[in-house]
């Protein structure tokens, strides 16, 4: 959650890297590693290697694959394995920044002629971005990896670069060496920043509400003519009837009923909808995933209720199912036939055209999102 006030950024990179090293905890990188037999080490590297082939298999909602669902499904899979290497730990400390402190720059960068990456905090934006002795005095480096934080100043005294090498019998072994200006150089990683993600999720998010608007109003659409379909029968019934008959009461029940849930369905998703789009813009964070599966499970749990709805009672259903005039010569025959009253067949015809309407929408809500 965002600061009410403001941090300094040496604090902020500091609690970054706490956030990262305390979401990874393994990898194949560290130094550490190198007091691990080949056993471990190879089933950290198979470990690794599966989380990042299964990324790139990844189906993404909507079919939109972008930068921002890239990277909050990377933040997902190590949050869940706690494993990664300094990317991903980089990656980590800035998503701890663009959730709680978006307004302040945070980027990733990478040793070009190295293999590092880590998070640089406050660097001025007019500053070049390859040259950190001019990235200002509020410019911090956040290094998850190595659990180091310090002013981007002092790059060239407290940067350090990873390398490895591999023995004959197949261990590796981890290494770091100072940074030299003569081969390596700081470069940002393109499009893992706060500024790039914070736009593509304002407008992923956006596309996704408009998604689900529709969504749910055809949802409600199908349970407003389901309504409709079932007040035909109720007026057919009660003009013949009377609004006292007992098949009028279970059918009327029944429509306020479906007619509650269906408005609660809309409002609760409009005001969630309308609170988001309010808060929604380049500067705030809202993480795709997470609004995905708020839509999904309100959605999920107003359709469990409208179905619910619209299921008869044991009583009800033997209140519909009663012929009116148990010794006349339709009864008995409609009975010997095993046909229900035209009440009863008129209100399960209703039900299946809504099952049916929902049903077709499901199979064309996934094609369209798969193709």
């Amino acid at each position: 959650m965002p600061f009410p006030e403001q941090v300094d950024n040496h604090t902020l990179a500091r609690l970054a890297n706490h956030y990262a090293r305390f979401q990874i905890r393994e990898g194949t990188s560290q130094l550490q590693n190198n007091l691990y037999d080949i056993d471990k080490q190879a089933a950290l590297n198979k470990a690794l290697a599966d989380i990042r082939q299964a990324f790139a298999k990844e189906d993404f909602f909507l079919n939109i694959e972008t930068t921002i669902t890239r990277f909050e499904k990377r933040i997902a899979d190590c949050k869940k394995f706690s494993i990664g290497n300094c990317h991903e730990l980089a990656l980590m400390a800035l998503d701890y920044m663009i959730r709680n402190q978006p307004n302040v720059h945070a980027e990733v960068y990478s040793i070009e002629g190295g293999d590092h990456a880590f998070l640089v905090i406050g660097r001025k934006i007019d500053s070049d971005p390859e040259k950190p002795e001019t990235w200002g005095d509020e410019a911090y480096i956040c290094d998850p990896w190595s659990n180091h934080v310090y002013p981007a100043a002092e790059y060239l005294d407290k940067t350090k670069n990873f390398y490895y090498i591999t023995t004959p019998d197949g261990r590796q072994i981890n290494y770091i060496e100072d940074f030299d200006p003569s081969r390596h150089k700081m470069v940002p990683v393109q499009n893992q920043n706060s500024i790039h993600f914070l736009q593509e999720s304002s407008k992923l998010n956006t596309i996704l509400l408009d998604v689900f608007t529709t969504i749910n109003e055809r949802h409600c659409a199908i349970f407003d003519e389901l309504a409709n379909d079932l007040n035909e029968i109720s007026i057919k019934l009660n003009k013949k009837y009377g609004q006292n008959d007992p098949k009028v009461k279970i059918l009327n029940e029944k429509i306020n009923i479906i007619r509650e849930e269906t408005a609660k369905m809309r409002s609760e998703f409009n005001d969630y909808a309308q609170r988001l789009r309010s808060e929604m813009n380049p500067e705030t964070y809202h993480a795709h995933k997470e609004i995905n599966d708020d839509l999904q499970r309100m959605m999920k749990n107003r359709l469990k209720n409208l179905r619910e709805a619209k299921v008869l009672s044991t009583e009800e259903s033997t209140g519909l199912d009663t012929y009116r005039k148990e010794d006349s010569l339709i009864t008995i025959i409609m009975k010997f036939l095993h046909i229900k009253p035209t009440s009863s067949r008129e209100y399960k015809a209703a039900i299946s055209k809504s099952e049916e309407q929902l049903s077709e929408f499901s199979d064309l809500i996934t094609t369209s999102l798969r193709t």
